[in-house]
């Protein structure tokens, strides 16, 4: 998917206590060639990974039912029609983002990777942050399966993003075409990025409501300006999964891999920039050394989330949890995008647990006077699991 150029490195100023300078080796990423790969696993279809006995959850995001723990033929909202219509309380369902939504998530059977259809979102001209609405789904329908502290699950879903949720350009005629990013204009700053996922504490019959979208625990995968997807943790703190590398000598600016991996110093692995060296400002052009999203194929994320022990403090020095971010394009190996050890945050009550997603495009503070093309999302082949979840195929 992506291979490395030649090593460029940058002069860094770290902090005094730990050492004086470093080398900040960075890749060029171009199409063909795998940085590093995930579990050994064939390519399987969804049905044959639905079969493994590990999996909590099988959605296919269709009119097919849903499989998994405590489901049944009498399990409510099993269909994605029957959660499109479902309500608040529901395990599973969709909603307007707001009232005066004019594109409720909707099945498209023209569109998928499997099955009868997928779930697709739409992001119209001149709307607010949630017009596109969501959908929220606990991992079980009666909540008796959720991960909490020297627990691992995964999750695994296919994405695919229409050309005018990515580009400017989208006529392939044009010189233009797929080379600039769109920026989708904030109210509050120059440009927002989209949420794709969020993982989040599932439902509790402890809790007075169902769970919201913005707890201590939760995380979340988001799309930036410029295409690079990244992940944070928490709400309100949004402590991303971002590895501080020190400061540029020449700006005093902050440098921070906004993919970091695991590795050792030998390692001579990609490293995405927050900033160019020597300049202040966020890069404006295709980002060197970053994973990309691409539009108009399917792709295959798989998180994989250990928990530690909740953490009181983000800078408690244990860093005991994990978390890891596989992307397959269509037809090639998953690529390893992010691991990263960090502090998963204490969630709000002793009981709550990861247990519930939500899929949905949601950008914050999205200017709704700001006119563009209706963009797409689509989401397909949701996977949640005890064990590690084969490559899709």
């Amino acid at each position: 998917m992506w291979t490395i150029g030649e090593p460029r490195a940058y002069p860094i100023r770290t902090p005094s206590n730990l050492w004086a300078c470093c080398i900040l080796i960075c890749g060029i990423l171009v199409p063909g060639q795998s940085l590093s790969q995930s579990p050994s696993h064939q390519a399987l279809t969804f049905e044959e990974r639905c079969a493994d006995p590990l999996v909590v959850l099988c959605d296919p995001l269709d009119e097919g039912r849903v499989q998994g723990i405590a489901i049944n033929e009498k399990t409510p909202r099993a269909t994605l029609p029957q959660a499109l219509k479902g309500k608040y309380g529901d395990w599973r369902w969709c909603g307007r983002g707001n009232r005066a939504s004019r594109q409720p998530p909707a099945i498209d059977q023209a569109i998928k990777t499997s099955g009868s259809g997928s779930l697709k979102f739409t992001v119209p001209s001149q709307s607010k942050e949630d017009a596109s609405g969501y959908c929220q789904i606990n991992f079980t329908p009666n909540n008796s399966v959720q991960f909490g502290e020297g627990e691992t699950f995964y999750v695994q879903y296919r994405v695919r993003f229409s050309c005018e949720l990515l580009y400017l350009v989208c006529d392939p005629q044009s010189p233009q075409y797929k080379k600039l990013r769109r920026a989708f204009r904030a109210s509050h700053q120059q440009a927002t990025a989209y949420k794709l996922s969020i993982i989040n504490a599932g439902d509790h019959a402890e809790l007075e409501f169902p769970v919201n979208s913005c707890t201590n625990q939760h995380l979340v995968l988001i799309g930036d300006r410029r295409g690079v997807i990244q992940g944070y943790h928490s709400c309100g703190l949004y402590d991303g999964h971002r590895q501080y590398l020190g400061l540029d000598q020449r700006t005093g600016s902050n440098l921070f891999d906004l993919q970091p991996k695991l590795r050792n110093k030998a390692d001579k692995l990609r490293v995405c920039l927050n900033s160019k060296p020597s300049s202040s400002k966020l890069r404006e052009d295709e980002p060197s050394g970053c994973a990309l999203l691409v539009a108009d194929e399917w792709l295959t994320l798989t998180q994989q989330v250990t928990i530690g022990q909740w953490a009181n403090k983000l800078s408690d020095p244990r860093r005991s949890s994990n978390v890891k971010l596989w992307i397959a394009r269509e037809g090639r190996t998953p690529e390893l995008v992010i691991d990263y050890d960090r502090n998963l945050m204490a969630p709000e009550k002793s009981f709550m647990k990861y247990g519930k997603i939500w899929l949905l495009p949601f950008m914050t503070g999205k200017d709704p006077t700001e006119i563009h093309p209706d963009a797409y999302m689509w989401f397909d082949e949701l996977i949640i699991s005890r064990g590690p979840i084969a490559a899709a195929r």
